[in-house]
């Protein structure tokens, strides 16, 4: 029986910890890939494995992801052929051993730890076959001229998927489009994902919504690869970039002193062992207490044992005569 808690609890001992593999799929966002992975390796507090897809960037995320790999942080997969987002999640749904997959895009930053914790507790709870942070509602899309329906779907930017469940669904993530009747011009739009979500429905498997307090854990930057630079939506698209590149910067000043191989290794191994964590937490808490006690002995003393209300209290200056 697999039992997690949230990232203010710890497992139960003796408990096994489900695997998890993250996927992320990047093309030309250089600087939000690098955003994501950094943000993923500093706030995860569960063993993972992480594969990044590229197919041919052009803008330097090769370079930066080759860095992250030959450091063992993650496993880079490269695509001679072009690949859409849709192409390397069912790569990756086809390929990954692991108990679940994680589907991330490269324009999504976790911003708090123990994010992948409380993932994971969600999934050990209540076992669904698909959980998803957000839903997509129904909509309105102009193709070839004429306004064609987009059913309602789970946003494929953070989405978490059983392998064992949802190893028998034939469907796949790529956009489909659906004729309502044979006389109808105007197809129905499966975006994508959305046509591998209602198979799972229909075959009676769980799907969860991840909770509202749950999105405050990450931000997604939407559009950085296809909004265009001019109008409204590429003002907001200008102000995403500054925000990633500014929130880069200070990533990397944060992590130019530490070892991330040492980190995620070490977590990994932590994460295996919780009765070891729970026995180190315990000497940890245990030195602080008396750490505290001598310095609270120390500040209650002044000269000649008398006790004073502290001795590195404010004393004002003598007047010269």
């Amino acid at each position: 029986m697999r039992a997690l808690r949230s990232n203010r609890t710890r497992a139960l001992p003796g408990t096994i910890l489900p695997t998890v593999t993250i996927c992320v799929a990047s093309f030309n966002t250089s600087a939000a890939t690098e955003l994501c992975v950094r943000s993923i390796m500093r706030l995860a507090d569960h063993s993972y494995s992480l594969r990044i897809g590229d197919s041919g960037s052009t803008d330097g995320s090769l370079a930066m992801l080759e860095g992250f790999q030959k450091r063992g942080l993650l496993t880079l997969e490269r695509s001679v052929e072009p690949r859409t987002h849709a192409d390397w999640l069912d790569h990756w749904r086809c390929t990954c051993s692991s108990e679940f997959i994680l589907f991330v895009d490269s324009d999504v930053e976790f911003r708090r730890a123990g994010w992948l914790s409380r993932l994971m507790a969600i999934a050990s709870s209540q076992h669904p076959a698909i959980a998803y942070a957000e839903w997509l509602p129904a909509g309105l899309f102009t193709l070839d001229g004429q306004q064609s329906p987009v059913v309602a779907r789970p946003a494929p930017w953070l989405l978490l998927m059983d392998s064992e469940q949802t190893a028998e669904l034939r469907s796949s993530f790529a956009v489909s489009y659906v004729l309502a009747t044979p006389d109808s011009s105007a197809p129905i739009i499966y975006d994508v994902g959305a046509s591998l979500f209602y198979e799972a429905v229909g075959c009676g498997l769980r799907t969860v919504a991840l909770p509202r307090s749950y999105k405050r854990h990450f931000h997604h930057y939407g559009g950085l690869s296809w909004l265009p630079l001019s109008g409204p939506r590429g003002e907001k698209k200008a102000r995403d970039q500054r925000t990633v590149k500014r929130r880069l910067r200070h990533l990397r000043r944060l992590q130019r002193n530490t070892s991330m191989t040492t980190h995620v290794r070490a977590s990994a191994q932590l994460a295996a062992r919780p009765q070891e964590v729970l026995d180190m937490l315990a000497r940890i808490r245990r030195g602080l207490l008396r750490c505290c006690g001598r310095l609270a002995g120390r500040r209650t003393r002044g000269r000649g044992g008398r006790r004073t209300a502290g001795r590195f209290r404010h004393r004002p200056a003598r007047r010269r005569r």
